[in-house]
């Protein structure tokens, strides 16, 4: 049996298994892609009837892909159902999907998952069949196809790409005419292996803080700096914005009504040491950080000023955690979610964690913390270790940054 026999012979027992062991009247997710559209005729091949099939388009010129779909439910003769989503239909759908997910939630297939499935199941369909991968291994997906032109780059010499293009391409200035920008880009995504490619070239890599921070920021931020947040649903019902991490805390805990203790000696407690990581923590630590990684002179009296400061507020926090569980006392709170992320890496810091015997047994209980461990997954994905270039540090610590706005 060839290879593309036993793919098909491998799809068709798939659907037939799921055909066996179904419930109810069965339909399929259609995107027109691949995956989805196979499925689709498969279920025609062996149930000899109209496939059940479900859609969702948006409203939106480049974003659209209904097309696909209706194309591919005409050539199959299936019973199709589409609805188009709207900006209001992704907001309230948003909390309950996320709700559902037991990990950091960034699929925004989820999305058009969750309104085919409710398409479906208001037409009485009981199990829904999808897939997944089909567009990566068989390049149908344009995202996935174009990547074949980085092959043509790397097929050239090794001794012509890093002897020569490379190195003019490198003296050779970034803010230059578009054609060598190109150029310049071309080589940097054609020598980032897969799949790191598809995710270090995406609109947040390549949108600068400046493009990204215009004055419909500075509107939510006034300060200038993240994190900031909007929420639809505030008091009353009506929008709010906040800025500062701290009052973010605050809010979000009066609002969930958790992670600030009840007994009122307590939550003055958990207040008194979120303040402190505001005021000495925060900024202290963060001036450690610049000197000793960030800035580009070495200054030694700073590094030393700002480092012995960083071990005496790390001595204040371990006085604390000798004679409590957490900050607040026996309950987890926003103070240690405040102070938890800048005592990891306490080294970088130059804070030998091994003389804060109880820092470390907090640290180490809350990074036992399932949510936390889901968090800093999340974070173990991201590249920390790019070094600055002229741009980025005017951007951070130049003129960029401190330019009036």
């Amino acid at each position: 049996m060839s290879r593309l026999a036993s793919y098909r012979s491998r799809i068709r027992g798939a659907v037939r298994s799921c055909l066996s062991s179904s419930r109810g009247k069965v339909g399929a997710f259609l995107s027109g892609g691949t995956d989805s559209s196979t499925i689709v005729g498969v279920l025609r091949e062996l149930t000899g009837e109209a496939p059940h099939a479900y859609s969702i388009g948006f409203a939106i010129e480049g974003y659209d892909e209904s097309s696909y779909a209706r194309t591919a439910a005409a050539h199959f003769g299936a019973d199709h159902h589409q609805y188009v989503v709207t900006p209001r239909d992704v907001a309230e759908a948003l909390p309950r999907i996320a709700e559902a997910y037991d990990e950091p939630f960034g699929n925004s297939s989820a999305v058009a998952s969750y309104h085919c499935a409710e398409l479906a199941r208001a037409d009485g369909v009981g199990t829904m069949l999808g897939g997944d991968g089909g567009d990566e291994i068989f390049a149908g997906n344009e995202r996935y196809a174009k990547q074949a032109v980085f092959d043509y780059y790397l097929r050239m010499p090794a001794a012509l790409r890093h002897l020569v293009v490379e190195p003019l391409l490198g003296i050779l200035p970034r803010n230059g005419f578009s054609p060598l920008r190109k150029a310049q880009s071309y080589v940097r995504q054609a020598n980032t292996p897969l799949p790191d490619r598809l995710e270090e070239y995406n609109f947040v890599t390549r949108m600068t803080p400046a493009a990204i921070l215009k004055p419909e920021f500075l509107a939510i931020s006034p300060n200038n700096r993240i994190p900031a947040i909007v929420d639809r649903e505030g008091p009353n019902g009506k929008p709010i914005s906040l800025f500062e991490s701290g009052a973010i805390l605050i809010y979000l805990a009066g609002k969930t009504g958790k992670l600030l203790p009840s007994d009122l000696h307590e939550r003055y407690a958990a207040l008194c040491w979120l303040m402190w990581q505001m005021g000495g923590v925060g900024p202290m630590f963060g001036q450690a950080n610049h000197f000793r990684a960030y800035s580009v002179e070495k200054i030694s009296y700073a590094i030393e000023r700002y480092t012995n400061e960083a071990n005496r507020l790390t001595n204040v926090l371990d006085k604390r955690l000798g004679e409590a569980r957490y900050l607040a006392g026996d309950e987890y709170s926003i103070a240690d979610i405040a102070v938890f992320p800048w005592m990891r890496n306490a080294d970088r810091r130059g804070i030998n964690l091994a003389e804060f015997p109880h820092a470390q047994r907090w640290l180490d209980a809350i990074n036992a913390r399932p949510a936390v461990q889901r968090a800093l997954q999340v974070l173990s994905d991201v590249n920390h270790t790019a070094p600055h270039d002229e741009k980025s540090r005017d951007i951070l610590f130049g003129k960029t940054q401190f330019a009036r706005r």
